[in-house]
């Protein structure tokens, strides 16, 4: 038996389940003027600020790409997210709405600085989401979230990213639209 006493075994797996559901909650209050990081996610009273930065160098063959850092204000209310390859980063919300961001390592993206913006077709919304995208597994995963009409849905387009927005609620909407602005590249 791995574990002598049960006792000891009881606490690592009450202790496991509690560090993987920090990312769970949005750590600031409103009231509170503190600023709070974890991870990516620097928590704000108004907002939290998502900055990517890596120096890990990705390969495919022979040939290297070096990710791209950046900083987005993401709404409040954040209940988990996921970076994955340095490209595809999600963002969820209550009532499955999902933010999604996938950025071109090769900047070859020809979409003017100020983006495009426009409603998708359901075949684009699956191509960006990418049936074979790998997430973790976890009870938040934007390929098994079906598509709500009564919701909104969005793509952005600015040099060398797309946004998704996914299932947005009427009442939410111009919130998440206005955060995609803050979207900036870091050097």
């Amino acid at each position: 038996m791995l574990f002598k006493n049960p006792f000891i075994y009881i606490i690592l797996v009450f202790a496991s389940v509690n560090a993987s559901c920090s990312k769970y909650i949005d750590a600031v209050a409103k009231e509170d003027k503190l600023t709070k990081t974890v991870g990516y996610l620097t928590f704000y009273p108004d907002s939290n600020v998502f900055s990517y930065k890596t120096s890990i160098t990705l390969t495919k063959d022979k040939e290297k790409a070096y990710p791209r850092s950046f900083k987005i204000a993401l709404p409040k209310d954040l209940k988990y997210y996921e970076v994955l390859g340095s490209t595809h980063f999600v963002f969820y919300y209550n009532s499955n709405q999902s933010v999604m961001a996938v950025v071109d390592l090769e900047d070859s993206t020809s979409v003017a600085e100020d983006g495009l913006s426009y409603t998708p077709r359901a075949e684009e919304i699956d191509q960006i989401i990418q049936s074979k995208l790998t997430l973790t597994k976890s009870k938040f995963d934007i390929k098994r979230i079906p598509l709500n009409a009564k919701y909104k849905q969005l793509v952005v387009k600015k040099k060398g990213v797309t946004f998704l927005l996914y299932n947005i609620a009427p009442r939410n909407y111009d919130l998440f639209v206005n955060s995609l602005s803050s979207f900036s590249w870091q050097l």
